[in-house]
């Protein structure tokens, strides 16, 4: 089941199911078919791979919450205690477009690089494949995504992405934590309210 609430440590998306069937019909230009012949195990599997996908890319700001598990809200938002359209948007997007046809063509490592080049895969600033004897080969996967056939999610996203390949580590002592009410958020409802203190450490 998807929980939607915001920065929990338990929150696992940015979007409910029925948002996201919404979004994908209304708001992005995509043929749906393939989609609404998912079961919903199936499309729920795929937007919480996508919510932590996201998570790989560089983006502006820090999560507010102490034990926030996903990637948004982001301090430098207006509101932290909303999750904006274009990231939910962005979302299904990828669970759409990156997720679920990566699942449809799935290949083995053989397959992906037959000619066994395939030398290092990096999680630093952005997930990275390194190819041995051609250093112009190795890209961000994710950059490369958004700047091909998916450039929507790069436009959904641009106000939040840092032109910042990595992120500075900031001083604890520094940090501003937000704490958040009981409330929660499922993909059976719609609506959530909370609070929200601050406490400097």
């Amino acid at each position: 089941m998807l929980n939607t609430t915001v920065g929990r440590s338990y929150s696992n998306s940015f979007v409910t199911l029925e948002e996201a069937n919404y979004i994908i019909a209304n708001d992005l230009p995509y043929d749906c078919a393939e989609w609404s012949a998912l079961t919903d195990s199936e499309k729920e599997c795929r937007l919480r791979l996508a919510a932590n996908v996201m998570g790989f890319l560089p983006l502006k700001g820090r999560k507010p919450f102490e034990d926030q598990a996903l990637c948004f809200p982001r301090d430098v938002q207006t509101n932290i205690l909303q999750i904006p359209n274009c990231v939910k948007r962005a979302q299904v997007a990828v669970a759409y477009i990156v997720v679920h046809k990566h699942i449809a063509n799935l290949q083995s490592v053989s397959q992906l690089d037959p000619e066994g080049r395939l030398s290092g895969v990096s999680l630093g600033g952005v997930l990275r494949l390194s190819f041995s004897g051609n250093s112009a080969e190795n890209v961000g996967v994710l950059q490369y995504l958004a700047n091909s056939a998916y450039s929507i999610i790069y436009i959904e996203l641009s106000k939040y992405l840092s032109i910042f390949r990595g992120s500075s580590i900031c001083d604890l002592a520094e940090v501003v934590w937000h704490t958040l009410s009981s409330t929660t958020t499922t993909s059976s409802s719609s609506t959530t309210s909370s609070s929200t203190t601050t406490t400097t450490l």
